[in-house]
C-alpha cells in the first residue's frame, strides 16, 4: 500500500476504537505480570560489594542462603550469574595483595559466594569458569588457585595441563607465610602430588620458617613434624609452646603417635646437663591433660600407665614438676 503511495487518513488503515486498545492493554498487562521480575547486570556491581564487604558470611550455607534469594541470584539471568561467576574469579585469582600479604579473610567470602552461585546453577556457572580459565594467569594468580582448589574443589576439573603443571612448581617458591596463608598443608592432605611438593618444600626450608608453618597450621602431612618439634624442645618455655602447638595436630593421632610423644617426653634429657626439659616445665600439666582428654577416642591405658611409672621412677619427687595433680587427680587409672 505505502510502496504506491498513501494518501488517506491512517485510521483507516488502523481503525481501533479506544474501548478495544483498553482491552488489549489489559490483556497484555496481565500476561506480563504473571511472571516474576528477573535480575539483571543492573545489580550485579551491588551484588559484588556486598559480596567482600563486612556483612557478608565467609561459609559456603550462610552464602548461599543470601544468594540465592529471588532479590539476587535466585532469578537471575544467565548473562547475570555468568559476568558475577567471573567478576568473583578475577577478585580471587587477579587479587592485589596488601603490604605483600594474601588477604585471606576476603578470599574465604569470594570462594563462598563462587561455590553458591555454582550450585544454584551448575550449567551456566561451569561455561563461566570454563570461559575463564582460557585466559592466562600470573604468578600470582597461580598461588591464588592453591587456596581456592581447597575451598572450591570443583574448580580443579576445569585447570588445563599447564595449569596443573604451574600449580606444582610455585609450591618451591612460596615463602613461610605464603604455604600457611594459602592453607597448603591442609591441601596436600588430599592431594598427593600437592603433598610430595609440600615435603620438598619443608626439606629446604630453614628452621624458623618450618617452625612459622607447623605453627599456624593444622594438616596431617605435618605431624611428625609437630610432634619432632615438641620432643626436641629445649628449654622450658620451648616445652610449653611447641605443646601448644602440637595439641592441634590431636585430630591426626593415632595410638602410635600418641606412644611416640608419651615415649619421646620421657627421654628429653640432651639439654641443660640432661636435665628433662619437657617434664621439668611449669604447667606442662595442662598439656598431658589436653593430650589425654583430646586422643579420648583411641586411649590406650597402657601408654599411659608406662608414662606415669616412668615419672614416678625417675622423678621420686614430683614436688615442682606440675605433674602431680595430673597423675593423682586426672589419671582415672
Amino acid at each position: 500500500m505505502f510502496r504506491y503511495g498513501f494518501n488517506g487518513s491512517i485510521d483507516l488503515c488502523f481503525g481501533i476504537n479506544p474501548e478495544t486498545a483498553r482491552s488489549h492493554i489489559v490483556k497484555a498487562c496481565n500476561i506480563l505480570f504473571i511472571h516474576p521480575v528477573t535480575q539483571g547486570k543492573a545489580i550485579e556491581e551491588d551484588l559484588f560489594n556486598m559480596v567482600i564487604g563486612d556483612t557478608f558470611e565467609g561459609d559456603i550455607g550462610s552464602a548461599k542462603k543470601i544468594l540465592s534469594d529471588p532479590k539476587y541470584l535466585g532469578r537471575a539471568r544467565k548473562s547475570l550469574l555468568s559476568n558475577f561467576t567471573k567478576r568473583l574469579l578475577k577478585k580471587v585469582i587477579n587479587f592485589s595483595k596488601v603490604d605483600d600479604v594474601f588477604d585471606v579473610k576476603t578470599m574465604k567470602k569470594v570462594c563462598s559466594a563462587l561455590s553458591a552461585t555454582f550450585s544454584i546453577n551448575e550449567k551456566i556457572t561451569s561455561e563461566a569458569i570454563r570461559d575463564f580459565m582460557y585466559n592466562r594467569i600470573g604468578e600470582d594468580g597461580i598461588k591464588s588457585l592453591l587456596f581456592i582448589s581447597n575451598e572450591c574443589r570443583f574448580i580443579e576439573t576445569y585447570l588445563n595441563q599447564e595449569t596443573r603443571l604451574r600449580l606444582f612448581n610455585v609450591i618451591k617458591n612460596l615463602s613461610s607465610e605464603e604455604v600457611f596463608l594459602l592453607n597448603v598443608p591442609k591441601i596436600s592432605d588430599n592431594n598427593n602430588l600437592i603433598k610430595k611438593e609440600l615435603l620438598d618444600w619443608v626439606k629446604n626450608a630453614d628452621k624458623l620458617s618450618l617452625y612459622h608453618v607447623i605453627e599456624n597450621s593444622s594438616s596431617s602431612t605435618l605431624k611428625n613434624y609437630a610432634i619432632k618439634m615438641f620432643l626436641e624442645s629445649s628449654n622450658f618455655d620451648d616445652a610449653i609452646k611447641n605443646g601448644d602447638i602440637l595439641l592441634k595436630y590431636c585430630e591426626f593421632f593415632d595410638s602410635n603417635d600418641v606412644k611416640k610423644i608419651l615415649d619421646g617426653s620421657i627421654k628429653n634429657n640432651k639439654y641443660f646437663g640432661g636435665k628433662n626439659q619437657i617434664l621439668g616445665a611449669r604447667r606442662i600439666d595442662e598439656f598431658f591433660k589436653n593430650l589425654f582428654s583430646e586422643t579420648e577416642g583411641y586411649r590406650n591405658e597402657e601408654i599411659w600407665r608406662e608414662l606415669i611409672k616412668e615419672i614416678v621412677d625417675t622423678y621420686p619427687s614430683l614436688d615442682g614438676l606440675g605433674l602431680s595433680d595430673f597423675i593423682d587427680d586426672y589419671i582415672p587409672f
